[in-house]
């Protein structure tokens, strides 16, 4: 699985028995301060903008910690490219398709 992203491990591991890839990758939208400081590159799924995570000013508490709201469009799902998932058109579209319909 050497030189696999997160997404392609990801899908092997829902393929084999485990959690589905997208759900994965929604987790990661909530609670994502740490992961979005430490990033240089962010999406949303809502809307589909891509932008800087210096962009983000607005957040909201969790449970868990702080949560991104998009600069763009003020919805909670934003990914991080820190997290290994792809900050791409066609991979926020997908997203977009399974949680906004």
């Amino acid at each position: 699985q050497a030189g696999m992203s997160r997404y392609e491990r990801d899908y092997l591991a829902w393929y084999h028995c485990g959690e589905h890839p997208l759900k994965r990758a929604h987790k990661r939208s909530l609670s994502n301060e740490v992961h979005l400081l430490a990033s240089t590159s962010c999406g949303c799924f809502r809307c589909l903008a891509i932008f800087h995570p210096k962009q983000i000013t607005r957040w909201v508490n969790d449970r868990d910690g702080r949560t991104a709201l998009c600069p763009t469009c003020g919805i909670d799902s934003v990914l991080d490219n820190a997290s290994g998932y792809p900050i791409t058109v066609p991979f926020l579209k997908e997203m977009q398709a399974r949680y906004f319909g």
